[in-house]
């Protein structure tokens, strides 16, 4: 179906395949066979249609990212953002047209995070908070290592550094946190 409808001259129905394809991937969860198996097909089209397939994917990253409300949705789409750095190049390119955003995304689901994990929750919801913090903090270990480039450029750009960055970047200088965070002696865990 890829090759027939990329090399026969179906540009339209190619793109919506792409589309369609791109969406699903998204939609899918981590465990779910379907997952890698649109990813690999996404994988074998042409080269020349890798830029498309790289913006439907960067379309369908922005549009999940900007969609979300809720804490669970934010861990969600955190997932789904981890899962493009799981040997998918396609997926990390799709990603790293969007690093600001997603360090932005990332940045504001830690604050809510951390901002439930200060208020007076059960043991169970502090577990389920807390790894949605894990989640947060692998995809941005994640981010760091598959689009270095990018966000050193997102780095220069908001600190106003335009030298190039030498030693290892503080994660702490990419999410600044400022949140109220309870006294250990006051947190049960």
């Amino acid at each position: 179906l890829v090759n027939n409808e990329a090399g026969g001259g179906k540009a339209a129905s190619s793109d919506l395949c792409i589309q369609l394809l791109s969406h699903l991937y998204f939609e899918s969860t981590p465990k779910n066979p379907l997952k890698s198996a649109i990813a690999r097909m996404l994988m074998t089209f042409p080269e020349e249609s890798h830029d498309t397939v790289c913006a439907h994917l960067s379309a369908s990253l922005n549009k999940l990212i900007t969609a979300h409300t809720t804490p669970i949705q934010a861990n969600t789409v955190m997932v789904a953002i981890n899962c493009c750095f799981d040997n998918f190049s396609l997926g990390v390119s799709a990603v790293s047209c969007h690093v600001a955003l997603v360090l932005e995304f990332i940045k504001t689901s830690l604050k809510s995070y951390l901002l439930q994990l200060s208020e007076d929750v059960s043991p169970a919801k502090k577990m389920e908070i807390c790894q949605m913090v894990h989640n947060a903090v692998r995809t941005t270990v994640s981010l760091l290592q598959k689009c270095q480039t990018e966000v050193r450029q997102v780095v220069s750009a908001e600190t106003g550094h335009k030298d190039e960055l030498d030693s290892i970047m503080n994660l702490a200088d990419l999410i600044t946190i400022q949140c109220r965070i309870t006294d250990s002696s006051q947190m049960m865990w």
